[in-house]
């Protein structure tokens, strides 16, 4: 992962190795960075300080966790996860706790992304060689698909 001035200016790598770490997002205050990456054997989250030091796990599973994105106060993570079988959308405290699955279907639904008001996720999902965007209250609760039929 790097980071550089919004001008591409001062690039500066803040991961390396043989890890693939993905999708940096940074906190609201942008004192950190949140991203999944391999560096266990699977894909874990991960957050780190803003100059690349104290890496720290979010959460351990045996599962496949990735594409994490903060709530618009930073207090939880949605994420994509495959803790359940299937890839569906999880939510939990921006420390690791609390884990709870928010969508339960068939399909496999990927990439949530916060409303500013921190109260419904956007999310894709793949059915029947298709994908549609739905979205969903974080508790996973009134469940709507916004493209399709």
């Amino acid at each position: 992962i790097g980071v550089m001035d919004a001008d591409g200016r001062n690039t500066r790598i803040l991961t390396a190795g043989d890890s693939n770490d993905q999708v940096p997002t940074w906190s609201r205050d942008g004192q950190r960075l949140l991203f999944f990456s391999d560096r266990s054997g699977r894909q874990q989250i991960y957050t780190m300080a803003a100059d690349g030091t104290d890496v720290r796990q979010v959460a351990r599973s045996d599962a496949n966790d990735s594409t994490p994105f903060w709530s618009p106060d930073n207090s939880r993570i949605a994420f994509t996860s495959d803790r359940g079988g299937g890839l569906d959308i999880q939510v939990m405290d921006a420390d690791g706790g609390r884990v709870h699955q928010v969508t339960h279907t068939a399909a496999n639904e990927r990439t949530a992304v916060w409303s500013p008001d921190g109260r419904r996720l956007l999310f894709s999902a793949d059915t029947a060689g298709r994908s549609d965007i739905f979205t969903i209250q974080a508790d996973g609760t009134d469940l709507r698909r916004l493209t399709g039929d």
